[in-house]
């Protein structure tokens, strides 16, 4: 009992600090129930596994499970495993947040008294290894309640110097509202007691075990996950520790190891029974006036003033972190590490964090001189910080103009020296000193104290004296810049790579819960992604975009009008910049938009801006370094593997540019003009795909003017690319008016012509093409192809044949005749070229090649299978259409996905189910029906094909009377799927057909197809007019021509004129 009695006396004297685990917040239940509000580590697990579940990955969650059987409490290295099955970090974390971020309305309120006992110890710190909030929730306090994440580097540090004044609670393993820093993996369980980065958290916690006595509840001795955490804390702070005590079931039995450094109280069973003991240890059901001996709190104040000491002072002037505005800094942990591991080797006197404006870079050197504050190893007496930034952005009043820090040399001199020496600086202020004793000064202290001078936005820094005076820093001390652009040769630069995804969502999700928007909060992590995708996952145009949507927009529209060149976020990221690079670099990015917006090489670029080797080279590499461009480099698909370096940028640069190029009439002529002579021996990247383009001598092209010509066509096509129509008949002009004879031009002409509408301006080009160069394949290939989409289908064939002799080897004209052949009813000739077309010889599928082939012959034995029914020959015709099924679903299934093969697929099935119905094969006629119901996504005729083969499945029911037990949920199917008033009217009809009501029958006497009326007469000799629209029967326009004598049901229409109209009309 004597034990009790000393816990009871440090309790007393503040000297204990409960440590609280899972077993406590397992206590509490749910609101209205006896079901646990939180997981244990096994329950946790298995919840991982359901949720892998959803992401089809079944195979990962029976591992999860069998894991839990096999390894029994091994929970840590399960959940290195579970964390690698997520398809992503997010949604891995995502089903932590799941897991834990409860709220206090969801819990039975009488089951946080464990929770509030430990309160009643009366210790103002508690430390927890559990993530969730049950502690907040129990405090006598909550709104003056702190709370420390794993690193509170300021509170801790402050902690240690002065008494905790206010209920605190560290989360040593993490807080689920900074979910991505939790501690449930065995690798970020080693790293908090191994990295240098939770150093200051280490040497807390060392303070803590040396002059406080930790009080462990709510663990148990089967968690082996306690057990380690406890091990590691005390083989990591060996000989620091006091004596430490845990509450214990009576039953239970301290493992050795456990058993010399910590002290069991016992107490009955769990629950209330480990309340009363808690109450029973509370200093408020006794006093005590006894004290540490003197020899302790003389060790205590030693190892307190030495801690004190671990964080060194730094005189700085570092500007508050304004990103806590926006929800807080996110993720560039490594990037920041990266930095200060480059300034801490001090192998550079100059770091630079280059990247594209609006990627962070002004954050990210404030993160890292912050963290540089709060570090024991900050190797730095002074760190100074300037702006040169002259204008910000605010999605509320857009750029407004600052003032710079460094608008001048003598100004910033003096503000440095103010900063290193203030007693020295007031004295040469009242002296007027000259500059140079100035420069001087500030030199011998940056030769004296190691100082870090960090310069924001150097890229609008003109003065050459301040230039030189960076340049010129004396080590030890350090520069640390952020720039587009650098100083140049002297720096060691690091560029700030693209956010990741996840840091993205959740900058996301931080801004719209610090701006209260919880409907942008409450998205989707997918609907997230796409939308901080289509910025390229840059920080400041998500924030700009959420800001936008504050004042109004509409999210799309704010997520997609930052790509207008005369935006205000495009001018505020670029135009400072822009003006800063050299002409030749401006030309490279004009030509760059000349030449579209596919990646492309250094030659082609050389070649339309007329830049010799070096101004390339020179302009290349200053655009890389303004972030205006970045390159990749990919591999030839050639005998020799060579590889080739291409060039591209982002879609707001783009549209920055094209603003610019716009206004530069002159210059835009020179590059178009420029490009016409664009190289023919384009390098292997440039070459077109399909065989016929990688030899001119095939386009008829025999002069240089063909090849002037050549090129203005290429330029036409880069300008319908970049969707400049005007732009591009302007090309097709100039290249016509070069070489009109010029066979290729024309027909390339004929098909812009065609795309734009002018169809009879589109044939005379074409035809003007054969005549010119009747032995040119492709001039026959162009023209036929515009003659069966015109439905010349006679014509059409001439044409092609005549292209497939001239050559023979190209695939695609054989898909073109076999469709012009099939829509002429020759389906077996058809489906000879079919066949020819399929059989491809090359090393590499073409896909794209083999969908369209299938897609026209499936479609080929569906126009064959109608036909023969139209004959009355059904054996043949079932035998045509299944065969169709049989490709397309191939296709389907064996290569990739082609929407409009989905969708002939659907259609098909469609087909088979009516036409068994029909034959009096109800089951398998139904089958196809409901397949041909099959959601196909992204389709914009889902719902019109579902509906349909909905209505003429149960109409086919109604009409033959057909006891159909799913009658009911087909109805129900159908309804769901109404899509427009005609489909609205064509189920009010079922509705009708099934009640009886006002439904009248009759036969179809007369159809006029042309006109799009006939009559219905009825047995009392009553005529009834109709028009198409009343015909609710889906019916195919071949069909419309074989509608007399039809029997059908209808309602009566009534009008003005009292003629007699026919209305919600189905044939019997």
């Amino acid at each position: 009992m004597h034990l009790e009695e000393e816990l009871k006396k440090l309790l007393q004297n503040n000297k204990v600090i409960p440590f609280v685990g899972a077993g406590v917040s397992l206590a509490v239940k749910s609101k209205g129930s006896d079901n646990n509000l939180f997981l244990g580590w096994k329950q946790l697990l298995e919840f991982f596994a359901n949720e892998l579940e959803k992401y089809d990955k079944f195979d990962e969650a029976n591992f999860v499970r069998l894991s839990l059987k096999l390894k029994k409490n091994n929970y840590l290295e399960i959940a290195d495993e579970i964390k690698n099955f997520f398809p992503s970090d997010q949604i891995f974390f995502d089903c932590i947040e799941k897991a834990f971020n409860k709220q206090s309305n969801e819990a039975e309120l009488s089951s946080l008294d464990l929770a509030k006992s430990i309160w009643g110890l009366n210790q103002k710190l508690i430390i927890t290894t559990n993530y969730d909030k049950v502690l907040h929730w129990s405090s006598p306090s909550p709104n003056d309640t702190r709370r420390w994440d794993i690193q509170a580097i300021t509170e801790q540090v402050s902690a240690l110097s002065n008494n905790i004044l206010h209920d605190t609670i560290w989360h040593l393993h993490g807080h689920i509202e900074n979910k991505h820093n939790l501690i449930l993996t065995s690798k970020s369980y080693n790293n908090l007691y191994e990295e240098e980065k939770f150093g200051v958290a280490k040497r807390v916690l060392s303070h803590y075990l040396a002059t406080k006595s930790f009080l462990f509840i709510g663990y148990s001795l089967e968690d082996s996950f306690f057990v380690n955490t406890i091990k590691k804390i005390f083989v990591s702070f060996e000989g620091l520790s006091q004596t430490h005590y845990i509450l214990l079931e009576r039953n239970k039995t301290l493992p050795d190891d456990l058993n010399k450094i910590i002290i069991p109280i016992y107490y009955e069973e769990k629950g209330d029974k480990l309340i009363q003991k808690i109450n029973e240890l509370s200093p408020k059901y006794y006093t005590t006036g006894h004290q540490l001996n003197k020899s302790t709190e003389t060790s205590i104040n030693l190892l307190q003033h030495k801690i004190k000491d671990l964080i060194p002072l730094c005189n700085n002037n570092l500007p508050i972190e304004d990103y806590n505005l926006d929800g807080g800094f996110v993720g560039r942990e490594e990037e920041i590490k990266k930095v200060k591991n480059l300034i801490y080797s001090n192998e550079d006197r100059i770091i630079t964090i280059t990247g594209a404006g609006g990627l962070g870079k002004t954050s990210t050197a404030l993160k890292c001189a912050y963290s540089f504050l709060e570090d024991i190893n900050n190797p730095f007496k002074n760190i100074i910080w300037f702006s040169a930034k002259e204008d910000k952005l605010t999605s509320d009043n857009g750029i407004v103009q600052i003032e710079s820090q460094i608008s001048d040399y003598a100004l910033l001199l003096k503000n440095i020296l103010r900063i290193l020496d203030a007693s020295t600086s007031m004295t040469f202020e009242k002296n007027s000193i000259e500059e140079k004793i100035y420069k001087d000064s500030i030199y011998k202290i940056f030769l004296q104290t190691r100082s870090l001078l960090i310069i924001d936005n150097l890229e609008t820094i003109s003065n050459q004296d301040i230039i030189d005076f960076i340049k010129d820093i004396p080590r030890p001390s350090q520069v640390l810049i952020t720039s587009r652009k650098g100083l140049g040769e002297i720096e060691r630069r690091h560029p700030l790579l693209d956010f990741s995804i996840e840091d993205s969502i959740e900058l996301f999700k931080l801004i719209a819960k610090e701006r209260n928007r919880m409907d942008l909060y409450n998205l989707s992590a997918k609907t997230i992604e796409k939308k901080v995708k289509s910025v390229r996952s840059y920080p400041l145009l998500i924030k700009w975009s959420i800001g936008k949507i504050c004042l109004g927009m509409d999210i799309d529209k704010a997520f997609n009008e930052i790509y207008s060149g005369e935006s205000e976020i495009s001018q505020f990221v670029f135009n400072d910049i822009f003006n800063l690079i050299s002409e030749n670099s401006k030309k490279c990015l004009f030509s760059m938009i000349i030449l579209g917006d596919k990646p492309i090489s250094k030659y082609l670029i050389q070649h339309v801006s007329n830049l010799n080797h070096n101004e390339i080279e020179d302009s290349i590499k200053e655009l890389i370094i303004t972030s205006f461009i970045y390159s990749e480099v990919k591999e030839e698909i050639e005998e020799d593997e060579s590889t080739n370096t291409y060039y591209s940028m982002l879609s707001l640069t783009r549209g920055f540019i094209k603003f610019q190029l716009d206004s530069k009439t002159v210059l835009k002529n020179e590059l178009i003009s420029t490009y016409r002579n664009l190289s023919l021996q384009i390098e292997k990247s440039q070459k077109s795909k399909d065989s016929f383009e990688n030899s001119l001598l095939e386009f008829g092209i025999k002069t240089e003017e063909d090849k002037i010509a050549f090129n203005y066509v290429k330029a036409a096509k880069n300008y319908l690319n970049i969707g400049n129509e005007a732009k591009a008949k302007e090309s097709f002009d100039k290249a016509i008016s070069i070489s009109p004879e010029l066979s290729y031009v024309l027909s390339e002409y004929g098909k812009f012509e065609s795309s734009i509408g002018h169809n009879f301006e589109a044939e005379k080009y074409h035809l003007k093409a054969c005549q010119i160069d009747d032995k040119n394949f492709n001039t026959h290939f162009a023209y036929g192809v515009f003659l069966r989409k015109q439905n010349n289908i006679e014509t059409a064939i001439i044409h092609l044949k005549k292209a497939k002799k001239l050559n023979p080897r190209y695939l695609p004209i054989y898909n073109e005749l076999g469709r012009a052949l099939s829509f002429n009813g020759q389906y077996e000739e058809a489906n000879k070229n079919f066949i020819i077309s399929l059989a491809q010889k090359d090393e590499f599928i073409n896909y794209k090649h083999l969908n369209i082939t299938l897609h026209y012959k499936s479609d080929n034995y569906k126009r064959w299978a109608q036909e023969l029914f139209l004959r009355k020959d059904y054996e043949k015709g079932k035998e045509k259409l299944f065969r169709s099924f049989e490709i397309i679903e191939k296709a389907n299934k064996e290569y990739k996905f082609d929407l409009k093969n989905q969708e002939l697929e659907k259609r098909i099935s469609q087909d088979i189910g009516k036409i068994m119905l029909t034959l009096n094969e109800y089951d398998i006629g139904k089958e196809y029906l409901l397949k041909s119901t099959k959601y196909i996504e992204n389709s914009k005729k889902n719902t019109e094909l579902s509906f349909g083969s909905f209505i003429i499945l149960i109409n086919h029911i109604l009409n033959k009377k057909i006891n159909e037990p799913e009658l009911e949920s087909y109805i129900k199917e159908a309804e769901s799927l109404i899509f427009n008033q005609q489909s609205k009217n064509i189920f009010d009809a079922i509705r009708d057909k099934i009640s009886g009501k006002n439904r009248k029958k009759g036969i179809i006497r007369f159809y006029n197809v042309e006109k799009g009326f006939g009559v219905i007469d009825t047995k009392d000799g009553v005529s009834y007019s109709f028009l198409i629209s009343n015909l609710m029967s889906t019916l195919e326009e071949k069909d419309l021509y074989f509608l007399e004598n039809k029997e059908v049901v209808f309602k009566e229409k009534f009008n003005k004129l009292s003629k007699n109209f026919a209305k919600s009309i189905y044939i019997i």
